[in-house]
Order: C-alpha cells, then sequence, then structure tokens
C-alpha cells in the first residue's frame, strides 16, 4: 500500500486489530499529550507482533487526517532510492510545482549527502506543503527503507513535528540508533496466555478454553501474527476444546512468509526449524543432521536457535511453525526420518511411521497411548492423524484418555471410524465410549448402542459392559424416558448379579435417580440412604458417576451426603482433566446450595483455568455463574466468567440444563426488580421436564416472590403455590421448612401476614443468613403493598444489614432500590385501561361503574385493581386519593 492521505486512515490492507490496549495507550497517551513540539515517537516488534494492526488502531482511535508510508513498497537497496520512489509515487501532500523541486534535489541522487538533501526537501515542505493537510504521519516497515532514505525520513519527522504532526515509526528491531536515535519507544512483546485467549475469543465471538489459548501461546511464542492464522486454521471443535489439537499447529502460506520476510534462510536452516516445530527440543547431534553436518553454532550466532543443556529450541517458535507451514509433504517426511535417527529422541517408531516406513497401526496406536500417557499430547496428536481416527483393537485406553480430558469431539470420530470395523475397537467398547459421550454431552441427538452386546462372565469386560448398560439407563432418564431407563436395568438384573459390589450399589443408586424421575414417594429418602451404601463400598477415584449423583442429592435438598460424595470422589492425578472439572464443579453446586456464594465464585474462577471445552457441558455451570453475578453484583470479570460459560438461548441447551438455566435467569430478574419477567422465567423453570439442582422449594418461593411483587393477587398466588407445591423432593432438606413456611406467608390474608412471616422468620435454617434476610425482604414488600411503609422499613434495614455481611451485593442494591425508588408518573407505571381505572377511581366512581363504563366485567376491574394498588404500593381504593394530593402523580390521560 502507497502513502495517501486520509480522513481518517483505517491502516493497511483491511488488518486486524487486535486487543492489547497496553502500547496503544502508551502510543495514544503520546499522540495526544498536545505538546509543541508534536512527538515523534517508535513502535518495534518482531513480525506478526501487530505493529500495522497498532498503527490503524492509533489512526481510527485518534480520528486524524493521516499520511501512512508503507516502507515495505519502498524497500530499495541504492541510497536515497527508497525517497524518490516515494517522491515519484506523488503521494504526498504537496502542488506540482512543490513536486518539480523534489526531482531536481533529488537528480543527483548517487554523490548526495543525505542531511543536505533532508534539508533541501524541509525547505521546499515549508514553502509549499499544507499545514493543515495532515496531523498524524505514521511510517511502517522503516528499517526496509535504504540507509540514507531512513536518514532523510527521519529528518523529515522531526521537523514536520514541529507543525503540531505527531510521528510514529515501526521497525523490527527495538535496539532503535541511528536515524532514530533519542526517540521514545513503544515495544510490543508476545502476548501472553491472556491476552492470546483473549485475541482468539475475538476472531469468532465464542469462548476459548484456557488450555487452547496456552498451547497456542506456547507453540507461537505469543506472536499475533501466528496465534490469528492458526486460530482461523482450526475448526470449531479445536478452537472451544473438545477436539484435540492438530500438531505443529497449520499456517497460512502467506503468514509464513510474512513471519520469515528479511531471515534469508537457507534450506537446511529451514529443515531445523521445521523439525524445532515437530518437537520443543532435539539433540544437537540432531540439530546437525538437520543442518547436513553443519554445526549449531552459526544458526545459534544469527539468533535461530539457542542451546540449552545439550538440546536445541527456536528462539522464536513462530519462526518455527513459518519453516513447518512452508515446508513440502516430502520436506516433512524427510524431517521425521531424521528425527527417528536421532540419539534419545521420544518415540522414534512415531516418526519413522510419519516418515513413511510401514509400521502397523497397533503400534502407531500402541506409541500414541503410551505418550499421551507420559503428558507428550502433541505426540499423541501426531499418531492418531495418521490413523484416520481408526483405534484398532486393543487401543480403548487412549480413547479413554482423550475422553478423560474432555475431547469428546476426538472420542466422537473414533466411534464413527472404528465401529463395526474388522480388527477396531470391540463393540462392548464402542458401547462404552458412546453412553459416556452422551451422559457428559447431555445432547439428544447423540446415538446410544443401537444395542448392548452379551454381558461378558467376568473381569474388566464385564465392568465395561456394566457401566454401558448404567450409563444408557441415564442417559434415557435424563432425556425425559425413565420407563425405558428401569426396564433397561430390569433387563440386566440377571448379569449385574455378577458383577462387583461397587456396580451393584451403583445401579441401586440410579434405580433411585429413575424414581425421582418418575416422582415416586419412595425415591426422596431412598436416594440418599442408596448413595451412602454405595459410599461404603465405592473405589476411589472420580468419575462422572459422582458429578451426577452430587446433583441429585441436591436437588432433594441433601448437600451434606453430596459433600461427601465430593470427598469420597477426589480425582488422582492420572484421572485426567474432566476428573478435576467435575471435582470443582460439584463442589461449585454444593457450595450454591449451602448460599456459599463468594466459595462458590472462587471455585468457578479456578474451573475457567481448567476447563477442557467451552461448547458442550458447561451449562450446568453457567447458572451458578448467573446466580453469582445477580447475588454478588455483576462486574466485568463476573460477566466475562458467565459469557465463557455459554450463556446460550435456553432452546438450544441440552434439556436437563434448561431448567437450571431459566432458574439462574429468574432469580436475576428478581434481584433486578424484573418481576414479571421473573415470573415467566421462574415458571418455565418449575414447567419444565428437566432436571432442577435448585432446591424447588426454594424455587417456589422466588415464584410467588416475583409474582406477587409483579401484581398478582392472592388466588392467583394460592393457585401457583398448588400446582408447583404438589411435588418437592426436597421436603426432607434442612432448608424446607423454613422456605415452605414463606411460601405459606406470601399467600396469606392481609390480617395474617405479620404472623405468617414471623413464623418463617423463626423457621429460617441454621446456617443460611441469607434466607432469613429473603423473609424479612418479602414480609417488607407486602408490608409496603399494604401501605405500611414505616412498619417495613426496619425490615429492610436488618434485610440489608445481613445482606452486607454476607457480601451480596446484588440484593443490597435490590433494598435500596426499593428503600428509595422515586415514584414515577403513571403514564410510566401503568397502561392506559389502567389509568383510566384509575382516573374514574379518583372520581369516587364504584367498581360496578367503571365495568359498565369500561366494557369489562366488574371482577376484570377488581383484578387490575390489585395489580395498581401493588405497583403504588397501597392498599386500597381511598389512599389513591391521599398518594395523588402527596405525590402529585402525573394524570395527564389523554
Amino acid at each position: 500500500m502507497g502513502p495517501g492521505v486520509t480522513q481518517p486512515s483505517v491502516g493497511p490492507g483491511g488488518t486486524r486489530s487486535w486487543p492489547d490496549p497496553g502500547p496503544l495507550g502508551q502510543l495514544l497517551a503520546l499522540v495526544a499529550a498536545g505538546s509543541v513540539p508534536s512527538p515523534v515517537c517508535v513502535v518495534s516488534g518482531e513480525h506478526g507482533s501487530g505493529r500495522t494492526s497498532i498503527l490503524g488502531r492509533l489512526s481510527e482511535e485518534t480520528s486524524l487526517p493521516t499520511l501512512w508510508i508503507d516502507g515495505s513498497t519502498y524497500a530499495r537497496p541504492g541510497p536515497l532510492e527508497s525517497v524518490i520512489d516515494l517522491a515519484h509515487s506523488r503521494a504526498l501532500p504537496l502542488t506540482t510545482s512543490a513536486y518539480e523541486e523534489v526531482d531536481t534535489i533529488l537528480a543527483g541522487h548517487d554523490s548526495a549527502d543525505p542531511r543536505r538533501v533532508a534539508r533541501d526537501l524541509w525547505l521546499v515542505a515549508q514553502a509549499h506543503a499544507d499545514p493543515g493537510a495532515l496531523r498524524l504521519c505514521v511510517v511502517d516497515d522503516f528499517d526496509l527503507l535504504d540507509p540514507a532514505s531512513q536518514e532523510v525520513v527521519a529528518y523529515l519527522l522531526r521537523r514536520v513535528s514541529r507543525l503540531h504532526t505527531a510521528a510514529v515509526v515501526a521497525v523490527l528491531d527495538p535496539s532503535v540508533d541511528g536515524a532514530l536515535h533519542g526517540l521514545p519507544v513503544v515495544e510490543l512483546r508476545p502476548l501472553d496466555v491472556g491476552r492470546t485467549r483473549d485475541l482468539i475469543e475475538s476472531l469468532g465471538r465464542e469462548p476459548v478454553p484456557y488450555r487452547v489459548a496456552e498451547r497456542l501461546w506456547r507453540a507461537t511464542g505469543g506472536n499475533p501474527l501466528a496465534i490469528l492464522s492458526a486460530a482461523q486454521a482450526l475448526d470449531r471443535g479445536q478452537r472451544t476444546g473438545v477436539s484435540l489439537l492438530p500438531h505443529p499447529l497449520p499456517l497460512s502460506a502467506t503468514c509464513g512468509q510474512r513471519l520469515i520476510a528479511g531471515l534469508d534462510l537457507d534450506r537446511s536452516e529451514l529443515r531445523l526449524l521445521s523439525a524445532l516445530a515437530v518437537e520443543e527440543l532435539v539433540t544437537v547431534d540432531g540439530a546437525q543432521r538437520l543442518l547436513g553436518g553443519a554445526s549449531v553454532d552459526g544458526a545459534v550466532e544469527r539468533g535461530l536457535v539457542t542451546r540449552t543443556r545439550g538440546r536445541i529450541e527456536a528462539v522464536r517458535p513462530a519462526i518455527a511453525l513459518a519453516a513447518w507451514a512452508l515446508g513440502s509433504e516430502l520436506d516433512h517426511r524427510s524431517v521425521h526420518r531424521t528425527l527417528a535417527g536421532c540419539r534419545e529422541e521420544e518415540d522414534p517408531r512415531l516418526h519413522e511411521a510419519l516418515g513413511g516406513e510401514d509400521i502397523s497401526p497397533a503400534e502407531v496406536a500402541g506409541v500414541a497411548t503410551a505418550a499421551y500417557a507420559a503428558g507428550r499430547h502433541t505426540h499423541a496428536a501426531l499418531g492418531l492423524a495418521l490413523l484416520g481416527h481408526t483405534l484398532p483393537a486393543g487401543s480403548l485406553a487412549l480413547a479413554a484418555q482423550l475422553f478423560a480430558d474432555g475431547y469428546i469431539d476426538s472420542v466422537r470420530a473414533i466411534v464413527t471410524a472404528s465401529s463395526g470395523q474388522p480388527g477396531c475397537l470391540a463393540d462392548e467398547e464402542v458401547a462404552w465410549l458412546q453412553t459416556q459421550v452422551a451422559l457428559l454431552s447431555g445432547v439428544v441427538s447423540d446415538p446410544l448402542p443401537g444395542h448392548l452386546p452379551t454381558p461378558p462372565r467376568h473381569g474388566q469386560e464385564l465392568r465395561e459392559w456394566a457401566m454401558a448398560v448404567i450409563g444408557v439407563a441415564r442417559v434415557l432418564c435424563h432425556r425425559g424416558e425413565p420407563d425405558r431407563a428401569a426396564r433397561t436395568l430390569d433387563d440386566a438384573t440377571e448379569a449385574f448379579a455378577q458383577a462387583s459390589e461397587d456396580l451393584q450399589a451403583l445401579a441401586a443408586v440410579v434405580r433411585a435417580e429413575i424414581a425421582l424421575k418418575k416422582r415416586e414417594s419412595w425415591a426422596c429418602a431412598g436416594l440418599s440412604e442408596a448413595v451412602r451404601s454405595w459410599l461404603e463400598v465405592k473405589p476411589p477415584g472420580h468419575d462422572i458417576t459422582a458429578s451426577i449423583v452430587v446433583l441429585m442429592l441436591l436437588s432433594v435438598g441433601d448437600p451434606k451426603t453430596a459433600m461427601a460424595v465430593v470427598d469420597a470422589s477426589q480425582p488422582h492425578s492420572h484421572d485426567g482433566g474432566l476428573a478435576q472439572v467435575g471435582s470443582l464443579a460439584s463442589l461449585v453446586h454444593v457450595e450454591m446450595a449451602l448460599c456459599h456464594y463468594r466459595s462458590a465464585e472462587g471455585l468457578l474462577l479456578r474451573l475457567d483455568r481448567i476447563m477442557p471445552y467451552s461448547r458442550l457441558g458447561t451449562a450446568h455451570l453457567w447458572a451458578p455463574q448467573a446466580q453469582v453475578n445477580a447475588v454478588l453484583g455483576r462486574s466485568a470479570e463476573r460477566e466475562r466468567m458467565e459469557w465463557r460459560l455459554g450463556g446460550e438461548n435456553i432452546v438450544r441447551l441440552p434439556r436437563p440444563a434448561r431448567g437450571d438455566v431459566a432458574s439462574a435467569l429468574g432469580l436475576r430478574a428478581l434481584v433486578d426488580g424484573e418481576f414479571e419477567n421473573a415470573t415467566v422465567l421462574l415458571r418455565q423453570a418449575l414447567d419444565g421436564t428437566g432436571s432442577l439442582y435448585d432446591p424447588r422449594t426454594a424455587l417456589v418461593a422466588d415464584l410467588l416472590e416475583a409474582a406477587r411483587a409483579a401484581g398478582s393477587s392472592t388466588e392467583q398466588a394460592w393457585a401457583l403455590l398448588a400446582t408447583h407445591a404438589s411435588w418437592l423432593p426436597d421436603r426432607e432438606g434442612e432448608r424446607f421448612p423454613g422456605l415452605m413456611a414463606r411460601c405459606r406467608a406470601l399467600v396469606a390474608e392481609p390480617e395474617d401476614v405479620d404472623e405468617a412471616f414471623a413464623t418463617a422468620a423463626d423457621l429460617a435454617a441454621d446456617g443460611y443468613p441469607a434466607d432469613l434476610a429473603r423473609t424479612q425482604l418479602a414480609h417488607a414488600r407486602c408490608l409496603r403493598g399494604m401501605g405500611r411503609f414505616d412498619e417495613a422499613e426496619p425490615l429492610l434495614g436488618r434485610a440489608s444489614l445481613i445482606f452486607q455481611q454476607e457480601g451480596l451485593s446484588g440484593w443490597t442494591s435490590h433494598v435500596e432500590m426499593l428503600r428509595t425508588r422515586p415514584v414515577e408518573g403513571l403514564r410510566a407505571l401503568l397502561n392506559p385501561t389502567e389509568r383510566r381505572i384509575v382516573r374514574m377511581a379518583l372520581e369516587r366512581h364504584t367498581n360496578a361503574e367503571i365495568a359498565q363504563s369500561l366494557s369489562m366485567s366488574k371482577r376484570s376491574v377488581e383484578l387490575r385493581l390489585t395489580r395498581i394498588f401493588r405497583t403504588l404500593g397501597i392498599a386500597r381504593k381511598s389512599q389513591l386519593v391521599d398518594l395523588d394530593l402527596d405525590l402529585d402523580l402525573d394524570l395527564d390521560l389523554e
């Protein structure tokens, strides 16, 4: 791109800006300082560091008329040739006569002194340039200009600054000297993991797991251009963490060329760097082989590689990736063959296979399995790609390891490629994988085994078969087919008799879960009892079963037994990332059930660092995060956590999660004072067929509070209570008496309100101060609705104090909003029909007269008056007159 004055400049080539406010903030501070003369500053950074992008953003942010000069367009070897080309482009803000003088000055450039040329050009510029034509001058790739031209351009920029024009020069080498000596430098350093994550998320506007960002950061050395290119080449499953990342990370050829521009690499250096894209470290012997027998000292001196403890590694990993991206398939095979012959190289047989040797699939799968178990996930990715995701018989361990770390799309690909293929995974192994994926994801489209194979007689095969049966039963149960789930277990009764004691106990737990879904009376207490029996024989370690059991226990109001399951299911170091996540996620739900919101928030922050995926399975964590945001008060960090956990449309979520998400949204609406919206969402949560892991009685209490605040009558509230209190699985929980008493108080007649709320306050469970504060808040709201404002105030004060002590800023703000809420005009508070009713009531019309005038029934008028009273915080018609006189309500009705 050539130079030109724009109004303002938008940056060259449509480059994508990247979110790094630090250097941009420094540049803005320098450019916008308003000093005289205006500043001339230098931006330095390696190829792909985002220099061009940040200069484009600078121009956009300042909105100044900008002259943009792309040094790569005028890169010439001879003295002053770059300046001559720039003058010939006729893009500088000079007149025609001025260009004639410039051409004369540059005519004898071969023997000209750069300083004299610069002074003469400056005199021309002073005489002919329009001082208002530009306010910002940007020179990108300044170091590509010939040295004499650099001296001329630097001189002119320093002089231009005296005309209130800021100048920014971009260079590759941070050690600025020569023509730019003494100027302030803004150095673009490599991104860290956090900024890498932000950059990738800016591409697709969807969350990216920390581990994906960390892998891209490590492989690219934090180079923004390489990060962008690699992230764009990944598919959605790889970016969101459900598929194993390819190795080496792919870069586009254009990106590769830009990264190695100006390095003048020979073929042997490209081979060495390509090998370092495959292996982070290679031996000195291997490096010499890759260099064709030459010493590595030359590559070290050139700053391409560094020697550490007898090993060679790339100084700039992004350059190694670029070398690999620019190599051919034959080049890649040659690199692998060389690596296979290196001493001390890990997994040489894998490199031999990748180099074209005839290695059996079973051996490749064995090497990949061992590599993954040893933490060499990049080698496992190479092996899995070589196998085309088709695993030979006896390779279930690799698929199990991938599942344990949350790579469920990779496991899906293995199931698809291996199912029914001769010499591949056995039927019971494929069935186990299918049920585990379906159970974890909660996605209805994930297939279940068409049929379960004949149960083996004993050993590990019987255990895998039994776990597959339990998984199928659970999936069917959570998909709303409890009868089929029960039949699945019944059909396996005889085989389970031969299984181990812990599997029999687990089957009893699943039967209780199914009974709970069917709302059988014994299930609530039976589930806790079955779990306690299972804990006595449960083997150590964690799996997905423990997480499901915890959630089911919380639904019946038994957080103590749920915590016992968490304590008994601590994952081992070799259990995989999914076990770590499952254990922490279970603890999050327990802390939420105990109303320990601060502790839950800390656990959610820990989960964000280890969450293996972002697209599936996070809905049950989004709900607690949304509740934390509502109750503790929103902040930028909490909002970003909520976004990363995937707050999607409820209809698109896996069915078991929809109830939890609706309840979280309902609580948020209630805290925000959006009572009608809260009523709709909480009814959706209670009416849904999905699982609810919040205590159901607490949701009923929230629903009644929202409905009464939205203007529902006592009769309507009673109807809601009767509908949703018919099945309360948490009735054995310690919070139940207090919550149920609050529900009854919310539907009490006016004369019984005080006594009912006093009972609810007395029954509030010990250790749950928020429940007491919520009861006091609901009582105060009812009193305000009855016009008893003075009596409501002390209750609001006590509730606010408890909320403050518990750190529940969301509820504290809710109380303050209720106490200080200004009374708005009727036009904002009431609809047109309700305003007409108010006008006629103020004119002393009876309800019957109002009904006749508005062509509605007397009952409809009464119901609308009830809503009006609650909206205005009064209890009877006679108070309308006083309210109008006291508050000067807006009665400008049409």
